[in-house]
């Protein structure tokens, strides 16, 4: 029975095809985790960008008011509780959203 070998230039191909794929291989996951990553630093910047925006929209001199307890202005802390309800919920939702990805 008659053994066939492989010639040498099929032994290159098939030895530079693996070293591309291992290469291709190496590149993309190097790839994936740096986009995951800037992806999760750009959302906390983003969420960052959200809390100064509702800290900003609230009234320091009603947030003095209502801190000093003064019960006689039920508007302003409403007004004040709503912003800080709406700052809430945007924060739990991000939370959920960034805590799905591990910064490594």
């Amino acid at each position: 029975m008659r053994v066939r070998r492989i010639s040498m230039a099929t032994r290159i191909f098939l030895l530079v095809s693996a070293l591309l794929l291992v290469s291709d291989v190496f590149i993309g996951v190097i790839f994936y985790k740096k986009a995951r990553s800037l992806l999760v630093e750009q959302m906390l910047e983003n969420t960052k960008n959200m809390a100064a925006t509702v800290g900003a929209s609230i009234d320091g001199k009603d947030f003095e008011k209502a801190k000093k307890g003064d019960t006689e202005s039920a508007e302003n802390i409403g007004d004040i509780n709503t912003e800080a309800e709406k700052a809430t919920c945007i924060s739990d939702e991000l939370s959920k959203a960034v805590g799905k990805f591990k910064v490594n």
